[in-house]
């Protein structure tokens, strides 16, 4: 039993790296936040994105002034600038890939999000201190890009823990004040449409099919090949 726990641990760590390896490269990237953030509206063009170092230390400010710093553990992260009828934006996208079930994990995203958006005012507090005029930047404007982290369930089955934080939360009906909505980001091969896969493109569109159909290993090559050839006529006809 415990040999097969760890081979199970195993390949669950090399999908995890297979996984992020892949989502690295930027036009993965790319294709899946148009995908996922953007609902591949062709109005929104995304210009490029930046990796960020995914254990860069986060800073804050002590009593003294000093720079404190501490660590934060991402899978991936990026910074995406995109336009859209609006102007040009900054979003900072976070990619957490997970083999394995986090019944909290509704709540670690929520964590990682708010920890840049510290990082990102505590920042330009310590660089604008010695500036009276800038004190109140964050009071007087949205200047802040938007962060948010995207999970993907590397898994053929459903995903087994809550979707969003009210699922958790034992809530009274008495309650009049506003209750926060934090669904969670997530992508669920498992409950993708045909058409839906061919919207993440080749790349990662063929590792969702595979994921989907991993349990099925005598399916799954003829599922592979029939959608490799899908995905290479849909992107001969998008080219002409």
């Amino acid at each position: 039993m415990r040999g097969d726990s760890n081979l199970d641990c195993a390949i669950a760590l090399s999908t995890d790296l297979a996984a992020k390896n892949l989502l690295r490269q930027d036009g993965v990237f790319e294709q899946l936040v148009h995908v996922k953030c953007f609902s591949g509206n062709k109005d929104v063009e995304i210009e490029c994105v930046r990796e960020m170092d995914p254990n860069a230390a986060q800073i804050r400010i002590n009593k003294e002034e000093d720079l404190v710093y501490r660590e934060t553990r991402r899978d991936l992260i990026k910074e995406v600038i995109f336009k859209d009828d609006e102007g040009c934006f900054s979003m900072i996208v976070g990619l957490e890939p997970q083999s394995y079930n986090s019944q909290d994990m509704v709540f670690w995203t929520d964590g990682y999000d708010l920890a840049i958006y510290e990082r990102l005012i505590q920042i330009s507090e310590y660089e604008k201190r010695d500036d009276p005029e800038q004190e109140e930047v964050f009071q007087n404007e949205q200047s802040l890009p938007f962060v948010t982290t995207i999970v993907l369930w590397l898994s053929a089955d459903p995903w087994p823990a809550a979707k969003n934080q009210r699922d958790l939360i034992r809530i009274s009906k008495s309650l009049t004040m506003e209750i926060p909505d934090h669904p969670l980001n997530l992508i669920e091969p498992y409950a993708l449409r045909d058409e839906e896969l061919m919207e993440y493109g080749p790349e990662f569109g063929i590792v969702l099919v595979f994921i989907i159909n991993s349990k099925d290993e005598d399916r799954l090559s003829d599922v592979l090949q029939n959608m490799n050839h899908t995905f290479r006529s849909c992107v001969s006809w998008r080219m002409i």
